[in-house]
């Protein structure tokens, strides 16, 4: 018996690109890029597709690994846009096989000028424990890394290996075996495609389907021609042929809602069913991006012994479905841990406040959200010299608004919005003085699809704003210090906006500032609808 159920993307919203999805019992596991915040590589689950819950972060321990060298440059494309790229974690791919699930990664950064591409894997008998491994390592020169547990229990790693960025083809698709366990190469890292069009050639995966492998891939760049390309072989090692039809396959589209697309996500729904999780956009009417790069579903159709089609993803969307989905979609999906969507910036300082270290964060994962958080005026802050601390939208260290409390001045600020991307460096001349009564600084930034307003209010008393829903925010008499446009921070990025806490210290030689938040909440209402954050 079928059923047509309705579907939404984005499945996961805000900040949430490179989808890799397995399932195991019924539940569907997915894990996406984090770049580069900490905890690493967020994990959801979802019994039917719609609803996910944010279960944990595989990267949870600052020894697991380093995301000191996770920079952030700008640098003109061959096609002379200018894109922002950020470090840290890039296109994870999670699998599972006799009992373990295991996920295989990059950890991207630069030092003394040179890139630096660590692969490695981790794995986890319990995936609901958040007890993860630490990483093996595995000896690749590149990105986008996958692996393929055969029949014989064989296990295969794809990456794009990188040849020259400057150019094209700037890259190819290698395999090599593997130990899974210890990391160690079985073989020569052997080339098995470059792909139908040649152009960033990036994200292979392989799947084993009615005695072929497919080889599914992402071409064209990582904005308005991403596009997915696909080849299979007899054999894992190759050779592999190109569908015939190649590009009209190709699920590329430009639509204004989401051009840019990442479909070798590809996974298997239930009794046969497929279906790709793929990385979109949703572009306001200037083009731009406020969320940045979301996850989004889509139905695949895989015809017995023919070569997959990928439908053109949509915001909504109805398929028939199996009774066996419908039947888990019934069961109790667990909660998660408290204050597994929290993030700080790179590697975590947890007992000092550090310089420009943004202490506590979250995904901005609704278009008309808000954050708001109150600071203690105690002594030690009144006292302190060159401190300011407040609240921020912070997306990366070229892209960042913030209203905070200034120390020297003794009022409070919107600094400058700064977006090296387009030269952007705009300074806010309102300000709010404050009285010498004034015991606490409540900060409120507000989220549209086109802007995000920052403001501020003093009090004079103890106030307790805990619990606060945005209809109690209505009350507040809030003074407006700013307004950003987004596409004033837009650009051709990785990254999406992060809503957070914050406190920096510009005088080198200071005496130990003790900062106190209270009260620091991310309206995620309508991101609840489909999800549990």
């Amino acid at each position: 018996m079928f059923n047509k159920q309705k579907f939404r993307n984005p499945i996961i919203p805000g900040f949430a690109p490179d989808p890799s999805v397995v399932m195991v019992d019924g539940t569907f596991f997915l894990v996406t890029s984090s770049f580069h915040v900490f905890p690493g590589l967020p994990i959801y689950a979802s019994r039917d597709l719609q609803k996910w819950n944010h279960i944990g972060n595989a990267i949870n321990r600052p020894e697991q690994l380093t995301l000191a060298n996770a920079g952030t440059n700008s640098f003109t494309l061959d096609t002379g846009h200018t894109m922002i790229a950020t470090g840290g974690l890039f296109a994870a791919t999670i699998r599972h096989h006799r009992g373990r699930f295991y996920i295989v990664c990059t950890n991207c950064g630069s030092s003394n000028g040179s890139s630096e591409l660590e692969n490695f894997t981790i794995h986890t008998s319990d995936i609901w424990s958040g007890k993860w491994s630490g990483p093996v390592p595995v000896d690749f020169h590149g990105i986008d890394p996958s692996l393929f547990f055969d029949d014989d229990d064989r296990v295969y790693f794809q990456g794009c290996f990188v040849m020259n960025r400057s150019k094209q083809p700037s890259c190819t698709i290698k395999q090599v075996e593997i130990d899974v366990h210890t990391g160690k190469q079985l073989s020569e890292q052997r080339e098995i495609w470059g792909g139908y069009a040649r152009y960033d050639t990036e994200g292979p995966h392989v799947y084993k389907v009615d005695g072929w492998f497919y080889l599914l891939v992402a071409q064209g760049g990582t904005f308005e021609h991403h596009m997915p390309s696909i080849a299979r072989s007899k054999y894992i090692r190759g050779p592999y042929e190109s569908f015939g039809g190649e590009p009209d396959h190709d699920c590329r589209w430009q639509g204004r809602l989401h051009p840019e697309y990442r479909s070798q996500r590809a996974l298997s729904g239930c009794e046969g069913a497929w279906w790709a999780a793929v990385l979109g956009v949703r572009r306001d009417g200037d083009g731009c991006a406020a969320m940045g790069r979301e996850s989004f579903l889509t139905p695949v159709e895989w015809p017995q012994g023919g070569w997959p089609r990928i439908h053109q993803p949509k915001i909504e969307f109805e398929r028939e479905l199996t009774e066996a989905l419908l039947s888990s979609a019934d069961s109790t999906a667990r909660n998660p841990p408290a204050g597994v969507p929290n993030v700080f910036i790179k590697d975590p300082d947890f007992p000092s406040i550090g310089y420009l270290r943004m202490m506590n964060a979250r995904r901005q994962r609704s278009l008309t959200g808000w954050a708001i958080a109150c600071l203690e005026l105690n002594d030690d802050v009144k006292s302190a010299k060159g401190l300011q601390a407040g609240l921020a939208m912070y997306r990366d260290t070229v892209r960042y608004v913030s209203v905070a409390y200034d120390s020297d001045a003794e009022t409070v600020v919107c600094h400058h919005a700064f977006n090296s991307a387009t030269g952007l460096n705009k300074i806010f001349p309102r300000s709010l003085l404050l009285r010498n009564e004034t015991r606490k600084i409540s900060f409120k930034i507000q989220a549209s699809e086109t802007e995000w307003k920052f403001y501020a209010v003093p009090h004079e008393e103890d106030v307790d704003v805990s619990g606060v829903q945005s209809s109690d925010l209505v009350g507040y008499k809030w003074e407006e210090l700013a307004t950003v446009a987004v596409k004033d921070l837009d650009a051709r990025d990785f990254t999406g906006p992060i809503l957070g806490v914050f406190a920096q210290i510009s005088v080198e030689e200071t005496e130990d500032v003790s900062i106190m938040f209270c009260n620091f909440s991310v309206d995620e209402e309508t991101a609840k609808r489909r999800m549990n954050l």
